[in-house]
């Protein structure tokens, strides 16, 4: 373990519990399908990245990036900079951080992918990416009789 790294969930919203907890309400999966034509836009998308750096990894700071790819390109939908890390006891082997970032709201014009990442200086640590497709809504029973 020598770089960073992590993982990112995508969900509807983010709720702090009493005594320090989280609530992660309406998690999606690797792929949102949104039924109903183009464009559409969701009320509120949120995401909470876990990163580990290890203890030894020597930065000042770092960005944490969400990145819409379509087909016009990459667009940026968020970013959030950080402090370096916080003064680690030796024996710790890594820094653990937390990053959110609510987007409220969010048009998405076309199927596309979100993407976040960490950045630090020349270092792009991918960090989990949603799948977004639109799709047809699928016929009720009623209209498939």
């Amino acid at each position: 373990m020598h770089e960073p790294f992590g993982v990112s969930l995508f969900c509807d919203d983010i709720r702090e519990e009493k005594f320090g907890k989280r609530t992660y309400v309406g998690v999606h999966n690797r792929i949102l399908k949104i039924t109903g034509g183009k464009p559409a836009t969701l009320p509120r998308l949120c995401v909470v990245s876990h990163i580990v750096i290890p203890s030894s990894f020597v930065f000042d700071s770092f960005r944490h990036e969400l990145i819409l790819l379509g087909e016009a390109g990459e667009e940026m939908i968020s970013m959030g900079a950080h402090d370096g890390p916080p003064p680690t006891p030796a024996t710790e082997k890594a820094v653990r951080a937390i990053a959110g970032m609510e987007i409220t709201p969010l048009e998405l014009r076309d199927d596309c992918e979100l993407r976040v990442r960490a950045i630090f200086g020349d270092l792009v640590v991918p960090m989990g990416a949603l799948t977004v497709r639109f799709v047809e809504p699928e016929p009720s029973e009623s209209e498939a009789s």
